[in-house]
């Protein structure tokens, strides 16, 4: 049954916060209508694939003569320090070069993550999935596919890599969008630690499901029983101005999951706005919380932060925010929601960013509301202004941020640890922050901390084939 429906919204309230929060009641538009439901005679059945071509053998990774560690500049300018006497947030000198690492690449990286046991993948396109497996050294790791890489082929024509996640077992699930050559999918490919496609997930290790117009995933997330949670874009531009979010749950074989919404597919629109979710979190209850950034198509196009929570069924939660949905502004230039994590009392931290300002960290309560005790007035803006990307919880419940801060016209990273009342930890840096410059212009993906209790942080060169790596004390 296909139960992907148009949501409206209808009626706004505003929350009077230190930061302006407002939630936008919305409201069902009724029953499906001809957009969702008219078959497309050219697209692949839902949870079906184009006709199956031989696969190329691997190629093993090219060869370059800039692949390889490199040296990192000494003392660069951009690099802050903690406060002497403090350890956490100092650099582990037993990693890399005193702390740092950075190689070059073949070509160059969409987005970098870490496994469990702390290698380092670099994923790209070349028309495939293309995943480049890094020892903590920075040398090609030999147990990964062919000569450290492998390419997978999707959809039989353009498949791009947008997201990867590990599971418990160290499958590493990678999502993005494809094409047969017709329409751009939903697509996600499992692999085992080794690179080799898992048979277990939907026969072949990887999977397209058709949604009508293009889709594409851009954040993956698993529940604590196997299920695969798969956010994205809906672009229906040919028929109208907005972008739909698309949410897709799997079972841990790779099937559509027909206990969420019917048919395992959840769309929700949002009429006069675009925007991406850019984050999701699929709780052990089986809700899931999407979250990303919407912008009106109106003059001056201002993005707000935007999350929705979906119950375990895949209707929206009525109980939080205005029939599921809360919107977030930090401030009066454009917002957008970059990442979340979820406290184990169920309170929601979530990091946006506001342009030409910076990052902030807004803690919200189960029912959606800013929780007002969280720093000030529910929020953390007193770091340097950092564009936030990634976070975590350590065991203790410390919320470790890494994003990056512009200095002298480049990136750096930056890493900071706050308190469990939003407070940043004076014991952590130089007043609850560090920034790590590697002579470049990076930009971190993921964190990590790693079997010893290391934060290991990992990012890319926007601009050119470098990936690069900073460990910390904690």
């Amino acid at each position: 049954m296909n139960r992907f429906r148009k949501t409206g919204c209808s009626t706004h309230a505003v929350l009077a916060v230190a930061i302006a929060t407002m939630a936008i009641a919305c409201t069902d538009n009724g029953p499906p209508d001809d957009l969702f439901t008219a078959p497309d005679p050219e697209a692949p059945s839902r949870s079906g694939k184009p006709d199956p071509a031989p696969a190329p053998a691997p190629a093993p990774a090219p060869a370059s003569p800039e692949e390889g560690p490199e040296p990192i500049p000494t003392d660069p300018p951009g690099d802050i320090p903690p406060t002497p006497g403090n350890v956490g947030g100092g650099l582990d000198a037993s990693f890399g070069a005193g702390g740092k690492l950075l190689f070059a690449t073949p070509v160059g990286a969409s987005f970098v993550a870490v496994t469990p046991d702390a290698r380092l993948v670099a994923a790209s396109s070349n028309g495939n999935f293309v995943l480049d497996r890094y020892m903590s050294t920075g040398v090609a790791d030999a147990s990964f596919g062919a000569g450290g890489r492998i390419t997978t082929d999707i959809g039989g024509n353009q498949d791009l890599a947008r997201a990867a996640i590990f599971q418990g077992d160290g499958k590493m699930l990678v999502g993005g969008e494809c094409s047969n050559g017709v329409r751009q999918m939903f697509c996600v490919a499992r692999y085992h630690a080794s690179g080799i496609l898992d048979n277990a997930f939907d026969g072949d290790g990887k999977l397209m499901t058709y949604i009508p117009y293009d889709s594409g995933v851009t954040a993956l997330a698993t529940h604590p029983n196997g299920r695969i949670v798969a956010a994205g874009t809906l672009d229906d531009s040919l028929v109208s101005t907005t972008h739909l979010w698309a949410v897709s749950r799997y079972t841990a074989a790779g099937a559509l999951d027909k206990t969420f919404d019917g048919d395992g597919i959840v769309g929700l629109d949002f009429p006069g706005f675009t925007g991406a979710p850019l984050a999701t979190f699929a709780a052990a209850d089986g809700s899931v919380l999407v979250a990303g950034s919407l912008t009106p198509n109106a003059t001056p196009p201002r993005s707000r932060m935007a999350i929705f929570r979906l119950g375990a069924n895949g209707v929206r939660d009525a109980s939080f925010g205005a029939n599921g949905r809360v919107i977030v502004e930090m401030g009066p230039q454009a917002n957008e929601a970059r990442a979340l994590a979820v406290q184990s009392d169920g309170k929601i931290i979530l990091l946006g960013n506001e342009s030409a300002v910076g990052g902030g960290i807004v803690r919200l309560n189960v029912n959606g509301t800013v929780d007002a005790a969280y720093g000030l007035d529910g929020s953390v803006r007193d770091l340097p202004q950092a564009k936030w990307k990634t976070a975590l919880f350590q065991p203790d419940g410390k919320l470790l941020v890494a994003g990056y801060a512009t200095s002298s016209g480049t990136r750096d990273f930056v890493v900071a640890r706050i308190t469990t009342t939003g407070q940043p930890d004076p014991t952590f840096g130089a007043m609850g922050w560090v920034q790590t410059d590697f002579g470049r212009n990076e930009e971190p993906d993921q964190i990590r901390i790693t079997a010893s209790g290391k934060l290991l942080v990992i990012g890319r060169d926007t601009a050119a084939r470098r990936v690069m790596a900073a460990q910390y004390e904690l």
